[in-house]
């Protein structure tokens, strides 16, 4: 550039621009979700025409998970295949790259002590009745299917494919023209709003937040991954200790709020140092939405 030519501003739409782009990508995930759940629907209720309510709500419970994993499957491989027509690399757009491995048992710490964590606080604030009868609702085709299904759909597939486009893809295209507070806010309420009751909404935003803030650390897309497939795995087992609403949850909740402070600390600790030693062994400044 010239000495004389004045320096270029940022327009100050582009962090308008790149929340609106981060928004369109998360509603074309959910579109392919909801999408894929109508057709299940649609096809259960098309081949038993003429079975009882009792047994369609039973298949529904049966199918429930598996629209969820081809759901998952779909919006993933849509998405690569876009990244292709464009020509953009899927590892270095998805940060899917090495972290420390040192944060691997603090990742897993994290995310199930936050589940039993949230629990708690569930179980300790006096939600309505209607808001805990529809949470009950939405959730209440857990447990009800086949377990490998569930266990492959809500520990496994589910946490990649809602990471990859989250944070993957969300998170970073803010973070590429937002402030890092900005993007952990708008990523986390979009994350929290997305999974469809005032209930989840408390905590799946809170958890966005420490995946963002967890993701910024490392700059992989493997430590939200293991956090959030950590906290799935644990919801299987903490509605039934804290089923009761027994008065230790208090204790519970101050012990676990704990252990998620420690784990935070943990992760975030060894994401900065496996990335100053390896950015000062390369010599590659860090940037984590650079390549979006």
């Amino acid at each position: 550039m010239d000495s004389n030519e004045a320096p270029k501003k940022k327009s100050p739409i582009q962090p308008l621009v790149a929340i609106l782009a981060s928004l369109g990508a998360l509603l074309a995930y959910i579109a392919v979700l909801g999408a894929v759940s109508i057709a299940f629907g649609v096809v259960i209720r098309l081949a038993n025409r003429t079975a009882p309510e009792e047994k369609i709500t039973e298949l529904t419970y049966s199918y429930a998970t598996l629209s969820g994993i081809i759901g998952n499957v779909v919006a993933a491989l849509l998405l690569f295949v876009i990244l292709l027509i464009i020509k953009r690399k899927i590892a270095p757009t998805l940060a899917v790259k090495k972290f420390s491995l040192l944060a691997v048992v603090p990742c897993i710490l994290l995310g199930t002590a936050f589940n039993l964590f949230s629990e708690c606080i569930i179980s300790l604030i006096p939600f309505p009745e209607s808001v805990l009868n529809t949470y009950k609702e939405i959730y209440s085709y857990l447990g009800k299917g086949n377990l490998v299904i569930e266990i492959v759909g809500i520990v496994v597939i589910t946490p990649i494919v809602e990471e990859i486009f989250f944070r993957g893809i969300g998170y970073r295209l803010m973070r590429k023209r937002c402030p890092v507070s900005v993007a952990v806010i708008l990523s986390s309420l979009l994350f929290g709003l997305a999974h469809g009751n005032l209930l989840s909404l408390v905590y799946t935003t809170a958890l966005g937040a420490i995946l963002a803030v967890c993701f910024e650390a490392h700059g992989s897309i493997f430590v939200p991954i293991l956090i959030h497939a950590s906290f799935n795995a644990t919801s299987y087992f903490a509605e039934t200790v804290l089923a009761d609403h027994t008065p230790e949850a208090a204790v519970a909740a101050a012990i676990t709020g704990a252990v998620c402070a420690l784990a935070i600390f943990a992760v975030i600790r060894t994401g900065r140092i496996y990335k100053e030693k390896h950015n000062s062994q390369s010599g590659i400044p860090d940037g984590n939405g650079a390549m979006i």
